[in-house]
C-alpha cells in the first residue's frame, strides 16, 4: 500500500512540475539537472531507507528508487519556491502574440478493481501557445468559451514577474484577453420573385 502511495506521489510530482514549467520561462533541463544532482548526492547517504520497499539490501536498486522519487520531488520544490516565495521585484506588463490555439484529447482513468485501472471516457483540454516580445514561449489553458473566441495572431495582455530563484513567470490569473466579438454572418441576397399573372388575379 505504501509503495503504491509513493508511486502515485512521484507521478504527481512530475506532472505538477510539467504544468508549472508551462508558465515558467526556464529551460526544463535546468531544474531537472539540479534536482537530479541533489537526488544523486543524497542517495549516497539515504539509499538504505528504501530497503523496506524493495526488500533488498543491494545498493543499485535502492539507489535508483531514491533518484526516481526525489528527482521529481526536488524539481517541483524548486518551481514551487520560485513561484510562491516573493522576490520583491516589480512585475511588468507585456503584449503576447497567440501563436497557436488547439485542443487535445485525453482520457479519464477508470477503476476496474483494486489497484487496477484502465482508460475511461475521453475529454478535451483547450490550450494556446503564446510568444512573448523577447521570443520566449508559454502555454496556457483555456475554457471552451475562450477557445472558441481566441484566434491565431490575436494579441493579449500578460503580466510577467521574476520569481524567488530568478526565473521569470507568466501570471495566468492576470491575462487580459481581447474583446469577444460575435461572428458576423453574411446576409444572403435572395432575389425577389416577380409576381406572376396568377398572383395578380
Amino acid at each position: 500500500m505504501c509503495g503504491t502511495f509513493l508511486a502515485v506521489w512521484a507521478v504527481v510530482d512530475y506532472i505538477g512540475a510539467a504544468v508549472m514549467l508551462d508558465f515558467t520561462f526556464v529551460r526544463w533541463w535546468i531544474p531537472a539537472i539540479v534536482a537530479f544532482a541533489v537526488a544523486a548526492v543524497s542517495g549516497l547517504l539515504l539509499w538504505r531507507m528504501w530497503k523496506w520497499l524493495t526488500c533488498r539490501s543491494t545498493f543499485i536498486l535502492n539507489y535508483i528508487c531514491h533518484i526516481l522519487f526525489f528527482t521529481g520531488l526536488f524539481m517541483i520544490a524548486q518551481l514551487a519556491v520560485n513561484h510562491y516565495v516573493p522576490s520583491g521585484e516589480p512585475s511588468r506588463h507585456e503584449k503576447a502574440l497567440v501563436a497557436k490555439v488547439y485542443k487535445e484529447k485525453r482520457y479519464h482513468t477508470k477503476r476496474v478493481r483494486r489497484n487496477v485501472y484502465t482508460r475511461g471516457a475521453p475529454y478535451y483540454v483547450y490550450c494556446a501557445d503564446l510568444r512573448l516580445e523577447n521570443g520566449s514561449t508559454s502555454t496556457i489553458s483555456l475554457n471552451r468559451k475562450r477557445y472558441d473566441s481566441l484566434h491565431k495572431g490575436d494579441s493579449i495582455g500578460i503580466v510577467v514577474c521574476r520569481g524567488f530563484l530568478g526565473w521569470e513567470e507568466l501570471r495566468t490569473d492576470s491575462i487580459k484577453y481581447p474583446a469577444q466579438h460575435r461572428k458576423k454572418h453574411k446576409r444572403r441576397n435572395i432575389p425577389r420573385r416577380r409576381p406572376s399573372h396568377k398572383d395578380r388575379m
